[in-house]
């Protein structure tokens, strides 16, 4: 499958859109799937590669990201977003009901150094979804401009 789409082009401007569609977000290293911060920091992992760390380059100037009925197992890492240039991040379908539950969280851990990038974030057919610093960690979404909901919100709240 490939999730790199190359979208509109101007005369100076390449933007890239990343869909992952029915993707499950696992990352791992040397095979062995990493559930938490401690598993990255106990490896030593000093180079972390995620699709979440595209930079603005030459040839690359804006990057979105669709994680668009992504499954989230677990919480993920902030250091996955580190150094990452992401102009527009949306994230489809969560939803928190007693038939399915599929929630957007980034585990509580802050790095003061994690230099991540995401401008704007888009929420889109949400249902019952409590917006807290779970979902909008605060190292990871420092530069946050502009978050837009489509769908139904419990709660919007800052622990």
């Amino acid at each position: 499958m490939n999730i790199f789409e190359n979208s509109l082009s101007f005369e100076h401007e390449k933007r890239y859109v990343i869909k992952c569609i029915n993707c499950q977000l696992n990352f791992y290293n040397q095979g062995k799937l990493v559930k938490s911060c401690n598993d990255i920091l106990q490896f030593s992992i000093t180079n972390i590669q995620s699709f979440f760390q595209f930079i603005p380059s030459n040839f690359i100037s804006t990057t979105d990201i669709n994680l668009i009925y992504s499954e989230y197992k677990i919480p993920l890492c902030p250091l996955v977003f580190k150094s990452g240039y992401i102009i527009d991040l949306t994230i489809n379908k969560l939803t928190n009901t007693f038939y399915k539950k599929r929630l957007f969280e980034i585990s509580n851990e802050t790095f003061d150094s994690l230099n991540s990038t995401i401008l704007q974030l888009y929420l889109e057919k949400v249902e019952n979804i409590d917006i807290d610093s779970k979902m909008l960690n605060p190292s990871v979404f420092s530069s946050l401009t502009m978050i837009k909901i489509a769908g139904f919100v419990n709660s919007i709240r800052w622990n």
